[in-house]
C-alpha cells in the first residue's frame, strides 16, 4: 500500500514537467510554422496562377481555390443573403458545400496611403494566415484555414482572400449560449468547463484578441464535446496575460451577452470556475471592473 502511495506520488511528480516539455515543443513548432506558411515545405505550398500567387496546405486544389473565388464575386454582385459583411475595406461571403462552409474575407486596399501602410509592415492578411494556421495547430479544430491569396500591382498589394472551411453545424457563440441556457444544469455545467478550458490553453500560450467579443467565437457541440475557434484571427497577437488583459477581455465578453440581468446565476458560474487559480486579491480586482461596467 506505501509502495503504491509512492509510486503515485512519484508519478504525479512529473506531470509539470511533462507540460513544460509539451509545451516547449508546441512553441518550437509554433516557430517553425510561422516560417513555414509562406513556402514549399512538408505541409504548404505557394503557386503562382494568373496575376494571384496562392498560399495553401499541401492537400488543397488550386482549381477548387480559383472556383471559390469565382462564386465569391457572383455573391458580391448578387448581394445574396450569402454576403456576410461588406465594408469599404472587407468583403465577407459564405459558400455552403457538402465538406462544410467556405467563408471567403476579403482584404480591399483602395486608398494610397493603405498600400504603402502594408508594404512597410506584416499585411493584416498574412497576419491572419499565420494566426489562423497557429490556432488550427494548437487547438487541432473544425475551423480549417485553407489558402491566402495575394494581388499584387508593382509592388503594392491591391486584393488579398483569406479561406476557412467550417462544419455546416458550427454557429457563433451568442447564438449558441441561447440554446445551452434552454438546457439542463449539467449541460450547462459541462459547456463551461469546456468554455474555461479553451480561456485557459490560450492563456497557457499568450495567445491574446483585441475584441474578444461573444460574436468572435464560434463552437461546436459533438454529444457532449464542445470546441471553440476564434474568428477575426487578424486581431489575434502574442503576449503574456496580466491583470489588465484579463480585465478588458471579460468586459467585452460581458458587453455582448444575448442576456445580462437575467441568467446571472449561469455568468457568475462561468465567472467562478474562470477565476478559481486566480488569488484572492487578483479575484476581487477583477470583479471590482466587472461591477463598474456593468
Amino acid at each position: 500500500m506505501k509502495k503504491d502511495l509512492q509510486l503515485n506520488e512519484n508519478f504525479e511528480s512529473y506531470f509539470p514537467k511533462l507540460k513544460y516539455c509539451s509545451k516547449k515543443i508546441i512553441t518550437r513548432e509554433i516557430k517553425k510554422l510561422k516560417r513555414d506558411v509562406f513556402k514549399n515545405c512538408l505541409r504548404f505550398k505557394k503557386e503562382m496562377i494568373n496575376n494571384f500567387r496562392l498560399f495553401m496546405s499541401k492537400s488543397t486544389d488550386e482549381n477548387l481555390l480559383l472556383s471559390i473565388l469565382q462564386k465569391h464575386e457572383e455573391i458580391k454582385i448578387e448581394k445574396a443573403t450569402k454576403l456576410v459583411k461588406e465594408t469599404p475595406h472587407k468583403v465577407i461571403t459564405s459558400y455552403e458545400t457538402d465538406e462544410g462552409i467556405f467563408y471567403i474575407k476579403e482584404y480591399r486596399l483602395s486608398e494610397f496611403f493603405e498600400k504603402v501602410k502594408e508594404r512597410f509592415r506584416v499585411p493584416k492578411f498574412r497576419k491572419a494566415w499565420i494566426n489562423a494556421n497557429i490556432l488550427y495547430f494548437i487547438f487541432n479544430n473544425y475551423t480549417k484555414p485553407i489558402a491566402l491569396i495575394e494581388q499584387k500591382k508593382g509592388l503594392f498589394y491591391t486584393k488579398a482572400y483569406l479561406i476557412f472551411l467550417t462544419p455546416l453545424d458550427a454557429i457563433g457563440l451568442h447564438v449558441f449560449l441561447n440554446d445551452i441556457l434552454q438546457q439542463d444544469q449539467n449541460a450547462k455545467n459541462k459547456f463551461l468547463k469546456a468554455f474555461v478550458n479553451f480561456l485557459t490553453t490560450m492563456k497557457e500560450f499568450d495567445l491574446c484578441h483585441k475584441d474578444f467579443k461573444i460574436n468572435h467565437i464560434l463552437v461546436l457541440r459533438e454529444r457532449d464535446n464542445w470546441s471553440f475557434s476564434l474568428i477575426d484571427t487578424e486581431d489575434v497577437f502574442f503576449k503574456k496575460w496580466n491583470l489588465n488583459y484579463i480585465k478588458k477581455m471579460l468586459i467585452q465578453m460581458y458587453r455582448t451577452l444575448p442576456f445580462k440581468n437575467s441568467n446571472r446565476f449561469f455568468y457568475l458560474r462561468f465567472l467562478c470556475l474562470f477565476l478559481r487559480n486566480f488569488s484572492h486579491k487578483e479575484k476581487k480586482k477583477i470583479k471590482y471592473t466587472l461591477l463598474k461596467a456593468k
